[in-house]
């Protein structure tokens, strides 16, 4: 088996309506990498860097494809792989988009050595370590006033989530105003305030982070 090219696929659709997400586009990008082989195997892989800037992924990957392309049999090794491609890029990809365009393509590969071993990735990796993760809403930033915010967790909730994460700081829709806290000391108070106000009208056993 050999690798035959490598490929960007870009999809974009409609924002999610949660009313409580903090957006200015209605559109949302995804960023899918293949790499192909001389066999019917494909290896699929997702960067998260599809969302943010989905145009530059292609460029990005095209810089990696030379190192792939050729590779065959057993030298299909995502680990070796992935250090050659992130010491070819030492000087710009060690951190934000680059490596985490990288982290698509050591997907992809991963998925192609599973497929090619004929076991799923996790056994690779070194097994299972638990029979079931809990799984979470990524709530974006919080929204204010605090009764948004309640509002928010309490669809989150009906939709079957029993956790929630919220960055930092608030966001108001009525206005779009942001707060970030101009001093330590407020940035304190309001996120110890917003924690005391999720515990009391939500209750301890909904998992907020």
């Amino acid at each position: 088996m050999k690798i035959t090219d490598v490929k960007t696929i870009l999809l974009t659709g409609p924002l999610t309506q949660d009313p409580s997400l903090l957006v200015f586009r209605k559109l949302r990008s995804a960023a899918f990498i293949e790499i192909h082989t001389d066999t019917e195997l494909i290896g699929i892989g997702e960067t998260y860097s599809g969302y943010h800037v989905p145009e530059i992924v292609p460029e990005i990957v095209e810089f990696f494809k030379p190192i792939l392309v050729g590779i065959q049999d057993d030298e299909i090794q995502p680990r070796r792989l992935w250090e050659r491609m992130y010491h070819c890029a030492n000087f710009w990809a060690r951190s934000g988009v680059g490596v985490n365009v990288l982290a698509g393509i050591e997907g992809a590969l991963w998925d192609l050595r599973g497929k090619m071993d004929k076991q799923p990735v996790y056994q690779l990796l070194g097994g299972r370590r638990h029979d079931r993760l809990l799984c979470y809403a990524t709530g974006s930033i919080s929204n204010y006033p605090w009764l948004d915010l309640i509002h928010k967790i309490e669809r989150y909730r009906s939709a079957g989530f029993r956790a929630a994460k919220f960055a930092a700081g608030w966001y108001n829709a009525s206005d779009r105003t942001v707060f970030t806290g101009r001093t330590s000391q407020a940035w304190v108070e309001m996120e110890s305030q917003k924690l005391e106000i999720i515990r009391r009208e939500i209750g301890k056993e909904f998992g907020a982070v």
